[in-house]
C-alpha cells in the first residue's frame, strides 16, 4: 500500500457513527473500494454507516456516499475534527493487516477525503468463516467438497477429529497448530503423501493465519 499526503481545506463541518467495537471494526474492501466505518463523532453529533467510496486509488482519495445521525448520539472512536478537517480512525482492516489511519479533507463541498497518515498495527486473525472464504472454499472445496463445504462442516470434520493419513494427529489441534496435521499437510513437513492444496503451497502469509486461528483455540467463528 503506497500512502500519499495531500492539502487539506479547514473549518469544515462533516457527517458520520454508532458504538466503535472490534465487532464493529472500519474495513476497507479493495474489491469494491468501500470504506465503512461503522460510527464517527462530529462535535456532539454521531453518525453511524458510514461508507467513503475509493475514487482515486493512486492518492487513496475518498468520497461520502452514505451517512446515518444516530438519535441520540452515541460514542465513537472515530473521530472528525473540524477545525483540522481531520478524520482519525484508530484501526481500520484492510485484508488481513489492520492500520491507524488518518484522513484529510480536501474538498467541503464533496466531502472528499485523502489519506493522511497509515500506520501498520498488526496481522489481524482471520476467522474461520474468513478462512473458509479465502483458502477452504477456493483451494479445498472442490477435492473436498463433503468435509470443506463450509465453515460449520469444516469445523466438524478437522477440528479435534484424527488425521486418516496419521491418525496420532489430529487434524486441528486447537491451540497447538505445529502439531495439527492440516498445517503440517499445507507447509509439507513430516507428511504422509503430497503437500496441499495438490495446485500449490500456499503463501507463508496465508498458512500463518490459519496457524493463528488454530492457535487462538479453533473457535467456530
Amino acid at each position: 500500500m503506497t500512502f500519499t499526503v495531500r492539502q487539506a481545506a479547514t473549518g469544515a463541518l462533516l457527517l458520520f457513527t454508532t458504538m466503535f467495537a472490534s465487532a464493529q471494526q472500519a474495513t476497507f474492501d479493495g474489491g469494491t473500494g468501500v470504506l465503512t466505518l461503522p460510527a464517527v463523532k462530529v462535535g456532539t453529533a454521531t453518525y453511524t454507516s458510514v461508507l467513503l467510496n475509493l475514487i482515486d486509488p493512486a492518492t487513496y482519495t475518498f468520497r461520502l456516499a452514505a451517512a446515518t445521525a444516530q438519535n441520540p448520539p452515541g460514542p465513537a472512536d472515530i473521530t472528525f475534527d473540524a477545525g483540522t478537517g481531520i478524520v482519525t480512525i484508530p484501526s481500520v482492516a484492510v485484508g488481513s493487516v489492520a492500520y491507524s489511519v488518518t484522513l484529510r479533507l480536501t474538498d467541503i463541498n464533496t466531502y472528499t477525503f485523502a489519506l493522511a497518515t497509515a500506520t501498520l498495527l498488526q496481522q489481524a486473525t482471520w476467522t474461520l468463516t474468513q478462512i473458509q472464504a479465502n483458502v477452504f472454499t477456493p483451494k479445498c472445496a472442490g477435492c473436498h467438497d463433503a468435509t470443506m463445504a463450509d465453515a460449520n462442516t469444516t469445523y466438524l470434520s478437522f477440528v479435534n477429529r484424527p488425521s486418516s493419513e496419521q491418525p496420532a494427529l489430529l487434524l486441528i489441534k486447537p491451540g497447538d497448530p505445529d502439531n495439527s496435521y492440516l498445517i503440517r499437510k499445507m507447509e509439507g513437513t513430516s507428511i504422509s503423501g503430497m503437500i496441499m492444496p495438490p495446485s500449490g503451497k500456499l503463501d507463508q502469509a496465508t498458512i500463518n493465519q490459519i496457524r493463528n486461528w488454530i492457535a487462538s483455540g479453533a473457535p467456530n467463528n
